[in-house]
This record gives structure tokens, C-alpha cells and sequence, in this order.
């Protein structure tokens, strides 16, 4: 996909090959709509899903972990690992990173929103570990009177990854 800037608040991604417009398709879902880590969606295409028109969004820095969430980039990536360990309990492969505790996972899910949503959208979409530990994903908006951190790129789910970009896939 190619992503443009439209002005100070809004940008437009415009899919430029069939895994775009998967990706767009995905990103579209009126579900992620409801989570606060994602960029505000304004308007899309609903017929062939080539191009959305979503909230312009800051990169991110790992300063911005601590500013917005309380917690630093590797703490929050701890937290990325636990999640993908809770949700993927009975699945053989493991996250190397470092896992919180229990007590800190689940009380970090239930008092901060941003984290349940986040926590959330990796349970229901099962979205790739790769993705969510690079901090080129996540950017940082303005809503509220306040700086909240989103997940950027979040087009890209283990089925569109199994579809379009693994390698070997038998034709």
C-alpha cells in the first residue's frame, strides 16, 4: 500500500495490489472501529476496498511508551509477549521475549483501556507477533486532550500473511 497525507489529520492509504486491498479490507472491519489502539478510520471504498481515509498518525518513539502508557518499550513489550502467550496457550511455539507476571499482565488489562484493547484486538485477530514488537507500528495521536498510543499497520493478520506473503506457498 502507499500512504499519503491528506492534512494535519487525516492521511489515505491506497492499496496498489491484491494484498492492499486485503489489508485495507482487514483494517476496514467496523469490530477494530470500537478499539482506541487504532488510527480513526473517516471514510473507505466498501466496494473493492482499494483505499481508506484514516487518522494521520506520529511515529512513535520509545518515549512515548512511558508518556502515554506509564511503561517503557521494553516493558511494553513484555506486555506484547504475555498477550500472545495467554491467547496462544495451546499452540506449540512460544515468544522468547520476557513475560510479565500474571498479577502485572492482568492488572495492567483491567485498569488501563489502551492495553485491554490492544490485548483485545490480539485475541480475536491472532495478529502476527512480528508486527506488534517493532515500534515502527505504533504511532502516537492526539484524542481527548491527550496523547494516545495506536497501532498503525494493522492491515496484516496470519491469514492474510498465510494468503499473500509466506514464503513457499503451494500455487
Amino acid at each position: 500500500r502507499v500512504v499519503f497525507q491528506i492534512d494535519d489529520q487525516k492521511c489515505l492509504k491506497l492499496a496498489k495490489n491484491q494484498k492492499g486491498i486485503a489489508q485495507n479490507e482487514h483494517e476496514a472491519e467496523w469490530y477494530k472501529q470500537s478499539l482506541e489502539c487504532f488510527p480513526k478510520i473517516f471514510d473507505y471504498d466498501n466496494n473493492n476496498n482499494s483505499w481508506i481515509v484514516c487518522e494521520y498518525v506520529l511515529p512513535a518513539k520509545p518515549k512515548d511508551f512511558e508518556h502515554c502508557l506509564g511503561m517503557t518499550w521494553d516493558e511494553f513489550i513484555s506486555f506484547i509477549g504475555s498477550c500472545y502467550n495467554e491467547y496462544d496457550r495451546d499452540r506449540f511455539r512460544r515468544v522468547s521475549y520476557p513475560k510479565m507476571s500474571d498479577e502485572v499482565f492482568y492488572e495492567l488489562i483491567e485498569n488501563n483501556q489502551l492495553l485491554h484493547d490492544i490485548y483485545d484486538y490480539m485475541t480475536n485477530y491472532q495478529a502476527p507477533m512480528g508486527d506488534l514488537t517493532r515500534i515502527a507500528n505504533y504511532g502516537m495521536v492526539r484524542r481527548y486532550n491527550e496523547d494516545i498510543i495506536v497501532i498503525l499497520d494493522h492491515g496484516l493478520s496470519e491469514a492474510i500473511y498465510d494468503e499473500y506473503y509466506k514464503k513457499n506457498r503451494n500455487y
